[in-house]
């Protein structure tokens, strides 16, 4: 399960380290950045095994975001944080923060299902 590098993309500074830190702890390489403007000053994004972006920015934002990394690295696979049933296109997986003992779970059995699929 360890190992794999993925790039958080966090909208909201106070989400950021405690999220960074459960995936951290489970043994992933992470790159965390800030934003569609952090996204977008990231170098190697194709270098990394997954994309999660956050469910803390608004939906257009996070959609630009989503719309960007694939025009950028359409091969790298992205795991979506949704407060609610949000369809966003170009995203691979959607995983709910409505129950918030969960999703960090579901997060972890995407990135495992990814791996297989490879």
């Amino acid at each position: 399960m360890a190992g794999e590098r993925i790039l958080f993309v966090c909208f909201d500074p106070a989400s950021l380290i405690p999220r960074e830190r459960l995936l951290l702890a489970q043994g992933y390489e992470v790159c965390t950045v800030l934003g569609l403007d952090g996204l977008m000053a990231a170098k190697h994004i194709q270098d990394f095994d997954f994309i999660l972006i956050g469910d803390e920015g608004p939906l257009v934002e996070r959609q630009k975001s989503v719309r960007w990394l694939k025009e950028e690295s359409p091969l790298v696979p992205i795991i979506m944080l949704c407060r609610v049933l949000e369809h966003v296109a170009g995203v691979d997986y959607r995983v709910s923060t409505a129950d918030p003992n969960t999703w960090f779970d579901a997060v972890v059995d995407r990135i495992r299902h990814g791996r297989k699929l490879a």
